[in-house]
């Protein structure tokens, strides 16, 4: 099996210079200090996007954490997905209109020539 890294979804999702001291310096950007609730939070946003490409919405995040979608708004205050983006190292994803799918996650919206 090839490393996570290797593959255009790991680096999407926070690839090799991602590390937990680099989470915390993004979270101290955004006033926040880490704490296991947050922790919970980022890794499951991490996990989800490697194994769907995509970066899961605070629904999403709720189902699969079971943490409350206003907690985790609580949490990551300033736009839950932006800032769970940013602090977790993924790459930041534009929300297209039609990005919308049943699952609750958002895809890249196509890049403008």
């Amino acid at each position: 099996m090839s490393s996570p890294s290797a593959s255009p979804g790991a680096r999407r999702c926070g690839g090799p210079d991602w590390t937990p001291d680099s989470a915390a310096a993004a979270a101290r950007r955004h006033g926040i200090h880490l704490t296991p609730a947050h922790w919970q939070i980022l890794g499951c946003a991490r996990e989800e996007c490697l194994r769907t490409r995509h970066l899961p919405d605070a629904s999403v995040l709720a189902r699969r954490t079971g943490v409350a979608r206003a907690e985790i708004e609580a949490l990551f205050p300033g736009g839950a997905r932006r800032v769970i983006a940013e602090i977790a190292g993924m790459r930041p994803l534009r929300r297209a209109p039609d990005a919308r799918r049943r699952d609750g996650m958002f895809h890249e919206a196509p890049k403008e020539p």
